[in-house]
Parts: structure tokens; C-alpha cells; sequence
């Protein structure tokens, strides 16, 4: 999977972490709901690192029910 050079720079500064830890948190802006982005770093984490748990947290979400549509 080829990332765009944005999301590329964060994960080079990331891969050593996501090796050493048992599982990993993807924060999301509320606001502007899951972009490209951060499809493309859940679908980077589930093609190398497939075994690892992805928790999905949500920064700006102030009304509950918005969290519920993401």
C-alpha cells in the first residue's frame, strides 16, 4: 500500500511505536469526521500490523449523538 507524503511522514515517526505496543489509539477530529487520511492509516495498521487492536477516539465531538454517525 503506497500512503500519501503527508500521512507517509507520520507513520515513519510511528512505526517503531505501533512494533512495541500491544495496541493502538487512531484520533479522529469529530468535526470533520474520518477523512482519507485516517482511512488510510486504520488501513495501513490492519495490512501490517493485523493482530494489533485499534481503538478509534473522537477529539471535538460535543454532541453524542454526532459520534454515533461515525
Amino acid at each position: 500500500m503506497q500512503l500519501n507524503a503527508q500521512v507517509g511522514e507520520y507513520v515513519i515517526l510511528l512505526v517503531g511505536g505501533v512494533e512495541e505496543a500491544d495496541s493502538v489509539v487512531l484520533l479522529v477530529d469529530g468535526k470533520a469526521g474520518l477523512q482519507a487520511g485516517d482511512r488510510e492509516v486504520l488501513d495501513w495498521l490492519r495490512t501490517n500490523h493485523p493482530r494489533k487492536k485499534v481503538h478509534l477516539a473522537v477529539n471535538k465531538c460535543d454532541n453524542v449523538s454526532k459520534a454515533d454517525l461515525m
